[in-house]
């Protein structure tokens, strides 16, 4: 099995995310049908997060889950 030509060349792949990562949001936000906002502010109501917990987003996009998260619970250490 091969593999995609991104996969084998690390600068194919930086340019790939490089241009999709401008309009990415944006396509979530259509192709959900705006849903992903509510989605996002279900995650962090049901996360039930305790005072000391830390909060990472590694896939931060445009950082509302972030957002999100540090509104619901601000004593979070983000």
């Amino acid at each position: 099995m091969t593999l995609p030509v991104e996969k084998e060349n690390s600068r194919l792949m930086r340019e790939m995310f490089r241009s999709i990562a401008p309009c990415y949001d944006f396509a979530t936000r259509v192709f959900s049908y705006g849903m992903d906002r509510r989605w996002k502010k279900v995650g962090v109501a049901k996360a039930s997060l305790p005072e000391t917990a830390v909060v990472l987003d590694l896939a931060a996009g445009t950082g509302d889950l972030v957002r999100l998260s540090s509104t619901a619970f601000p004593a979070l250490e983000l």
